[in-house]
């Protein structure tokens, strides 16, 4: 169905045309979104939360502690049940 240069096309091919734009354009606005997010949480894991090479001297102490005050509980309960 040709008028001159132009081609008449079907409704229902225009509406789905005219879906697939929208939808393309939804895409680019939920990639866009994802990237801004992407962001925004690498900037706060960047400044909020401590990198793991800083945290090791640190884990290292608190579990030697931890490690020295169960041994000094578990000697103690060993001690009392030996006596008894």
């Amino acid at each position: 169905m040709t008028d001159g240069n132009s081609v008449s096309r079907h409704p229902a091919i225009v509406r789905v045309e005219e879906r697939l734009k929208n939808q393309g354009q939804t895409l680019e606005r939920l990639e866009q979104l994802i990237k801004d997010e992407n962001a925004e949480t690498r900037l706060e894991l960047e400044t909020h939360y401590v990198r793991s090479e800083i945290f090791e001297p640190v884990r290292l102490v608190v579990y030697g502690l931890v490690g020295m005050t169960l041994m000094g509980v578990l000697t103690a309960v060993i001690a009392l049940v030996l006596r008894g």
